[in-house]
């Protein structure tokens, strides 16, 4: 039986896929300290109250950081479409 094509597999030029490339790079490095800051937070403090307060602040700050990278990524998508 024929398999059928994949419609979610979307071509994309060179320099764009470069691009995606580079930011998701960056949206992994972003993800990686987020966790290393979360971790060093978990490793060097005791008090609960003070944890989740720095937490969420890392949070906030991470999430502020990483959304103009997936803005970019959306973009570059809504592009490529036909």
């Amino acid at each position: 039986m024929p398999k059928s094509p994949n419609t979610a597999h979307i071509a994309y030029s060179d320099d764009v896929y470069s691009v995606i490339r580079h930011v998701l790079h960056a949206i992994g490095d972003i993800d990686y300290q987020c966790e290393v800051e979360i971790h060093n937070v978990d490793e060097n403090s005791s008090d609960e109250a003070i944890k989740r307060y720095v937490k969420q602040k890392i949070r906030s700050a991470y999430q502020t950081r990483r959304q103009s990278y997936i803005d970019l990524l959306h973009t570059l998508r809504m592009h490529q479409q036909p």
